[in-house]
């Protein structure tokens, strides 16, 4: 009986982590590839990102994310080939992600262009059996099941995009949705609208909304960004706020260090229950990319 109490207990745990299923970072409005294969950035040869994420800090066996994404863009067949790839720890937990993608545009005038892609992924979840603490240690049954667990899966995705306007819907894990019990994340569907002005002001002003569905629970993410240029009006920094549902907020700053490499940090603070025993989530991201040699036939 008390080793049935345990297991369940593990189980428990183990459910919780589930929870953790949509992992994406806060800043995707800079980098819309971490949560769509169809996200195209066709104005550079190609683009690395990396960014780390520090959730519910104080909280213990709050989560803690490592994320990495590279595009190379064809400009001849206005395709992108891409990988992303994350490390997700939870307490005694770790999900190790990582994925390649295929984006193809659809040129349907000067100003307009349709992305389409799809992404195939590798996933798994390991243990640390010297962070499971329990009363009897020497109980082999505890450790019966902590063993790792692999799966595949993919991702769709598509994207209506201009030089100031992105529309794109994306639907993350979609193998989930016919094998449920071998699933080590849950189904994730985005649908997004992305909007910034360019003109020759020294200032620019960019919003976007982003719904977030996971089964049943839906999330709606809104966001206002101000953009500073300098004197040559390309950006220099540009500062944002958010509202997530359900009573989450907090700010995007981030900083051009050079013409390519972009800085950013973001917090966000959730006003429910876990405020209690949280001060905030932190998170930093920096993208580098890599400029054209020549003129670009299929950018914006």
């Amino acid at each position: 009986m008390k080793k049935h109490i345990i297991f369940f207990l593990f189980y428990i745990v183990w459910i919780s982590g589930q929870a953790q299923t949509s992992i994406h970072i806060n800043d995707y409005w800079d980098n819309t590839y971490y949560i769509n294969p169809a996200s195209m950035n066709n104005s550079y040869a190609g683009v690395i990102s990396m960014a780390a994420r520090k959730q519910w800090i104080h909280f213990p066996g709050a989560p803690t994310t490592f994320f990495a994404s590279g595009l190379l863009y064809l400009d001849p067949m206005h395709t992108q080939f891409g990988m992303k790839a994350f490390s997700d720890n939870i307490g005694y937990t770790t999900t190790s992600y990582i994925a390649l993608s295929y984006a193809y545009a659809v040129i349907i005038n000067d100003d307009w262009r349709l992305h389409l892609g799809i992404a195939a992924s590798f996933e798994s979840l390991s243990y640390d059996p010297s962070k499971v603490h329990v009363d009897t240690q020497s109980d082999p049954f505890i450790y019966q099941k902590l063993v790792r667990v692999n799966h595949y899966n993919a991702d769709l995705g598509t994207e209506l995009a201009s030089k100031s306007l992105r529309i794109g819907a994306s639907s993350q894990n979609i193998f989930s949705l016919f094998f449920p019990k071998r699933d080590l994340q849950t189904n994730i569907n985005y649908l997004y609208v992305i909007y910034r002005d360019y003109t020759e002001q020294p200032l620019d002003f960019g919003v976007g909304g982003c719904g977030i569905q996971v089964q049943n629970q839906r999330q709606l993410e809104l966001n206002f960004t101000s953009y500073f240029k300098a004197d040559d009006l390309s950006d220099l920094f540009q500062l944002g706020v958010f509202y997530r549902t359900s009573s989450e907020m907090g700010f995007i700053a981030g900083v051009n260090l050079s013409k390519s490499l972009f800085l950013s940090y973001s917090y966000d603070y959730s006003v429910g229950g876990i405020s209690r025993s949280s001060i905030g989530s932190h998170e930093l991201m920096i993208i580098y990319r890599f400029f054209r040699g020549q003129e670009c036939h299929g950018c914006y």
